[in-house]
């Protein structure tokens, strides 16, 4: 159940990242796309389909967050191994946040190029479901240089953050579920 037991490619176009295919065993994989969680009671998690950190009522996703909190040390030295510039007393794991965006078809632009926060060192997402098209799309300005990745069940990515990580998201038929958590500076 651990998201970085199997092997990473590592890439630095357009900037330094990684993935992970079957990154969860394929039953926990396939149990966590058919039993997602609902957006969370507020406004705003209502407006952006998603429920973040904190207690779900279902034995399977508080075992995962569990372990991954407890793997903490873990990750931050698997990451420094990838990337090398990452220090375990310096950062946290951020909690969980589930997004669960509805099916658009043809895909829609749903989040345009942007970055993340820059408390994150690190930005990590683990695609859950099925379905065609929809992808993440990689943007280096500086060289005029873009990669894409479909989304595909049981991949993650986790990617440097910095002012130079453009990315944005499209929509698919069907819908684009992830768990997204942080390396985020303390």
């Amino acid at each position: 159940m651990f998201l970085f037991e199997n092997t990473a490619q590592v890439f630095n176009d357009p900037w330094p990242h990684l993935v992970i295919n079957n990154a969860l065993p394929e039953d926990v994989a396939n149990y966590m796309r058919d039993h997602f969680p609902e957006p969370g009671p507020s406004e705003k998690e209502q407006k952006y389909n998603q429920r973040r950190g904190g207690f779900i009522d279902d034995q399977v996703y508080d075992n995962f967050r569990l372990l991954h909190q407890l793997m903490a040390d873990n990750i931050f030295e698997i990451v420094d191994d990838a990337f090398g510039d990452l220090t375990t007393d310096e950062y946290s794991l951020s909690d969980f946040t589930y997004r669960k965006q509805p099916p658009q078809w043809p895909p829609v632009l749903i989040k345009d190029w942007h970055t993340d926060l820059p408390n994150k060192k690190y930005h990590a997402m683990l695609y859950l479901g099925n379905g065609d098209g929809g992808w993440l799309e990689m943007r280096d300005e500086k060289r005029n240089f873009e990669k894409s990745y479909a989304y595909i069940h049981n991949r993650m990515i986790l990617w440097r953050n910095s002012d130079d990580t453009l990315h944005r998201f499209w929509s698919s038929n069907n819908s684009r579920q992830t768990i997204g958590f942080a390396i985020e500076y303390k």
